[in-house]
């Protein structure tokens, strides 16, 4: 299905952004590959992820594919009726998996040693912020943008600069003009309890 959605540029083939809304929508705003599944479940095995703002689950669902115990979360799962304004970010949706209806905060506080993935966290708020202040543990995996700003803020950003550590990167598909990839980080200090 996904095929019908590509184009051919440069001889390359790229997901075509006229249909961005509607797949995002309905999947996720970051387009999975298996490399980016095989390095999360790969950081995440024997410990399990707790997903913060999972929206339909769909990076969830392909995870426990592979094997991953995943906890899904999100301030406002997506629930077709409930209306659109429930969740405008994938209005009218369905979920792939179940995702629990929890704040990013208290969810990542409530980890008990799961990774904390975060995959394309908004820009207009704290979500990703507060969610990793909260965070106990030593593995955070985050999907999104680093430098053009569409995914968490310049204060999650500097957090994850000055307190963690990037070991590895993983290029997956993107839009036109986003620069999204998978980020892994292992926390450069112990947290003070």
């Amino acid at each position: 299905m996904l095929s019908t959605f590509r184009t051919q540029q440069g001889g390359e083939p790229v997901f075509d952004a006229m249909h961005r809304p509607e797949l995002s929508r309905r999947f996720s705003w970051a387009i999975p590959n298996d490399a980016a599944i095989e390095a999360i479940a790969e950081v995440a095995a024997g410990r399990g992820i707790v997903e913060v703002g999972a929206g339909t689950g769909y990076w969830a669902a392909l995870l426990e594919q592979a094997g991953v115990d995943v906890l899904a979360t999100d301030a406002a799962p997506p629930a077709p009726s409930l209306g659109d304004d429930h969740n405008l970010w994938h209005a009218e949706a369905s979920t792939w998996v179940e995702v629990h209806h929890v704040d990013g905060a208290t969810a990542a506080a409530d980890s008990n040693g799961r990774v904390l993935f975060l995959c394309w966290p908004p820009s207009i708020n704290d979500m990703a912020l507060e969610a990793l202040e909260a965070y106990t543990g030593d593995t955070v995996v985050y999907v999104g943008e680093w430098t053009n700003g569409a995914t968490g803020t310049p204060a999650f950003r500097a957090l994850l600069d000055a307190e963690w550590e990037l070991v590895r990167t993983v290029e997956i598909p993107v839009w036109w003009g986003r620069e999204d990839a998978v980020r892994i980080y292992r926390r450069a200090r112990p947290v003070n309890c």
